[in-house]
């Protein structure tokens, strides 16, 4: 699991460890500009994913409030990434939708998607959700 002192927050840059190196990351929210660069690690869940589908995925998240996190290394690759979205519970909460988790296996896995699903808690708390949803397929 996250090996620093404390769960990073949404933006917060910190080191990841992995097979005795340090990586200096960041776990962000990435923009609609910064879509394709997240492409090849959509693909590894969905290969037949075209560029055009992406950036067409990527708005509807974010035309409702949601979008993509990303780990990021210091050298600007990204490590893994979640797509999110907060949804109206029908009690009247609401829930921060978590999907298609997605790491590589190269950058210690486990670590990452940790790191992607500590941001997703502290990502609910800012947006007043009450809980939240992970779909996992």
């Amino acid at each position: 699991m996250y090996q620093g002192k404390k769960p990073p927050k949404t933006g917060e840059s910190s080191w990841l460890f992995y097979g005795g190196a340090a990586v200096f990351y960041s776990v962000r929210q990435i923009s609609e500009q910064e879509a394709p660069s997240a492409l090849p690690l959509v693909q590894l869940k969905y290969p037949e994913m075209t560029a055009e589908a992406w950036k067409d995925r990527m708005r509807a998240l974010c035309d409702h409030g949601g979008g993509v996190a990303a780990v990021q290394c210091e050298r600007g690759y990204f490590y893994g990434i979640l797509l999110f979205e907060p949804v109206e519970a029908p009690d009247g909460g609401r829930v921060l939708t978590i999907t298609d988790i997605v790491s590589v296996k190269l950058t210690g896995q486990e670590n990452v998607r940790a790191l992607m699903l500590e941001w997703g808690d502290q990502h609910a708390r800012e947006l007043d959700c009450e809980r939240i949803n992970i779909q996992l397929s």
